[in-house]
């Protein structure tokens, strides 16, 4: 799984000389340092120690290499941010900074991605510079939280804003503090630096720039400071009710600004990014939370900082799933950046490798910890996954939209939060899942017409699988493939990509499948450039010392490169499971809440197994293998609760939307929709 760093500075090793008209002591230089390794950056009072690390491309390189990282997102040293020297002086400074970042990203176009910076200090003359980076092909800017004290909400600098927003410019606000002796001077760094971030993101948010240039592209660095907590309290001004409750009517509340806008602070607030550089699970795990696992990136402030070691160690152990992983550590960057996510490449596999299920991997889940029926599983634990289950179940092919308070209330019933099913709906809708209107101060929801593709295929794959075993040819696909170690991500992109198609490994670089995959795969291998594997289908020879592999009645290879008996034992947990269920639910014991939530708990774990079941021929399987009746048991499950899951959406929704209320309405495995009202 590949990571970017997108909180990494550095500077140039040589800034040239003093430029006519500017004081020598305003202009940066590099000097040697008082040991062999290290060099001093002089600006002005500043005298920063700094090791090769800092401005030396090779030892970057070799960094990051050892950290695990696949790319960083390189920002200028914020003490370059001079906001203080005049316009041009700041703005050929600006342009020594750039060229240099353009220059590594040019050189190394796979490993590092470029920001720039740009004279703020005057607006118009900063402004202007945008178009200049971009020009040397970097993909945004860098600014400072305040510009020499004046706040980024000040009218001065809404014509930034707006050229920013025309050009599509990512904008990076990192802390900086104003001098102050409200802490001691070594606080500064940590208490200093977290308030001036959070005034910086409140200044957007409360300041207007938000709500006139929606179309923005920010990230803040340090996760915004102590604004994500803070937030929850802007959220009751503007509101004045609790855990995102829809807001009074407009006559009881206040007029001032800001709070009287058209969007909360924390709608606002999701629009943008911000890294997890907060040192702590706890804390990621509110802004994950607050914003969603697809609003946070990976960033680390190095070199001025140690990266955690190994690279996103408190990440992994978090519980994400994969897919929301992928996106913190790598995909979220690029849609800051307004780019799609690249393709990894590497001299061994010539071109590149794409991440051939991302999109498959967001709606397919790859755990489940037993629990009693009546508890919603792992499913609840991802609310975007979760809302679309339940849209499925009871929206299908419906294009009236439903209030976004009655699909909180839905969550609500898997024990989701109110600020988790917002994220949830604020990022299906970014995705271009869901499609929202507003009436009044009212918000609505409906499925988009992707969504609703996604949907119906998916449907049929899930209602399919196991319904009709295909005979067997006698025939192995293969694939053969030699990736190193360093380019472990590409690897794991197809490994992936094979698993997907019903591959497993019998030894660590051949795998195979008894399906005709052979073709799929050369196509595959072809459209990615990967020029260091192959894939054909073969028959199983006999062994020298007589017998064969693969060409008995029941072959070996099948234990060999699939976990048959960790297969076997999840479906027999399932029969068990669903089972007691379907006994209970005939018994007449199982009330609607219920219903509704054992439902999509049935749901949820039977289409895991598509992902899981290689789908075998029968020539191939132990005999007794338990796939046609857990198949058997989902079905009457999954039809027998309908009825009693699809009245309990239809009291919840009732209480937002009397008149759509009886439109929702369940399908049988059959795809066979039950009445509705129209």
């Amino acid at each position: 799984m590949p990571i970017i760093d997108t909180h990494a500075h550095i500077f140039p090793g040589d800034f040239g000389p003093v430029p006519d008209g500017c004081d020598p002591a305003s202009w940066p230089s590099l000097e040697p340092g008082p040991e062999p390794d290290t060099s001093l950056l002089v600006n002005g009072p500043m005298r920063f120690p700094a090791k090769k690390i800092w401005f030396d491309a090779q030892a970057r390189l070799e960094a990051s290499a050892a950290s695990g990282l696949d790319a960083e997102l390189l920002s200028p040293f914020p003490a370059l941010l001079n906001y203080r020297v005049p316009g041009p002086v700041g703005r050929d400074l600006c342009r020594v900074t750039n060229e240099y970042i353009a220059g590594l990203v040019t050189a190394y176009p796979d490993r590092f991605y470029g920001l720039g910076t740009i004279p703020l200090q005057d607006p118009d003359l900063g402004a202007a510079e945008l178009t200049e980076t971009s020009k040397l092909g970097l993909l945004g800017v860098e600014i400072a939280s305040n510009i020499n004290g004046v706040s980024l909400h000040d009218p001065a600098l809404d014509g930034f804003w707006a050229e920013a927003q025309r050009l599509g410019t990512a904008v990076f606000v990192h802390g900086m503090p104003v001098p102050s002796d409200r802490v001691p001077g070594p606080a500064v760094a940590t208490f200093g630096v977290g308030a001036e971030a959070s005034l910086g993101a409140a200044s957007i948010i409360a300041g207007g720039v938000a709500e006139k240039y929606p179309d923005l592209k920010i990230s803040f660095s340090h996760a915004g400071g102590g604004f994500p907590l803070i937030l929850t309290r802007a959220q009751w001004f503007w509101g004045r009710t609790w855990n995102e409750e829809p807001p009074l009517p407009e006559s009881e509340r206040p007029e001032a600004a800001p709070w009287f806008a058209e969007h909360s602070p924390i709608e606002l607030a999701r629009r943008f990014y911000y890294d997890s550089l907060v040192f702590d699970r706890r804390a990621i795990r509110y802004l994950a939370d607050m914003f969603g696992t697809d609003r946070l990136l990976v960033g680390s402030d190095y070199p001025a900082m140690h990266r955690e070691q190994p690279i996103a160690k408190t990440l992994r152990s978090m519980g994400l799933s994969e897919a929301e992983l992928d996106d913190v550590l790598w995909n979220n960057c690029f849609r800051f950046l307004g780019i799609d996510p690249p393709k990894l490449s590497s001299s061994i596999v010539g071109v590149t490798v794409s991440s051939l299920t991302s999109y498959l991997d967001s709606l397919e889940d790859d755990d489940s910890v037993p629990q009693p029926w009546t508890s919603p599983g792992p499913v609840a634990q991802r609310p975007p996954r979760l809302l679309l289950t339940l849209l499925g179940d009871y929206w299908w092919q419906r294009t009236e939209p439903l209030p976004s308070a009655a699909i909180v209330a839905l969550l609500a019933e898997f024990g989701v939060s109110d600020s988790a099913a917002r994220a949830a709906l604020s990022r299906l809708t970014r995705n271009g899942l869901l499609v929202t209107s507003r009436s009044g101060r009212r918000t609505f929801v409906q499925l988009s017409a992707r969504a609703a593709d996604v949907l119906n295929d998916g449907a049929r794959r899930i209602f399919t699988f196991g319904a009709t075993p295909a005979p067997w040819d006698g025939m192995w696909s293969l694939v053969a493939f030699s990736i190193p170690e360093q380019y472990r991500s590409a690897r794991d992109e197809l490994r992936k990509a094979l698993r997907w198609l019903g591959f497993a490994p019998l030894y660590d670089g051949l795998w195979v499948s008894p399906r005709d995959h052979a073709g799929d795969v050369i196509g595959q291998l072809n459209d990615l450039g990967i020029a260091t594997a192959t894939a054909f289908r073969a028959t199983a020879l006999p062994l020298p010392g007589g017998g064969a592999v693969g060409a008995g009645p029941v072959s070996d290879i099948p234990a060999r490169a699939w976990d048959l008996d960790g297969l076997r034992a999840a479906y027999q947990e399932f029969v068990e499971f669903a089972g007691l269920l379907r006994d209970q639910t005939e018994a007449g014991r199982i009330s609607s809440s219920d219903a509704l939530i054992a439902r999509t708990r049935v749901m949820n774990e039977w289409r895991a197994f598509p992902a899981l079941d290689p789908d075998l021929p029968d020539e191939l399987l132990p005999p007794a293998w338990p796939r046609a009746s857990a198949r058997e048991q989902f079905i009457a499950c999954y039809d027998l609760l309908g009825p009693l899951a699809t009245r309990r959406v239809r009291q919840i929704i009732a209480r937002y939307s009397p008149e759509l209320a009886g439109r929702a309405a369940y399908h049988n495995t059959e795809l066979t929709m039950s009445d509705a009202e129209t």
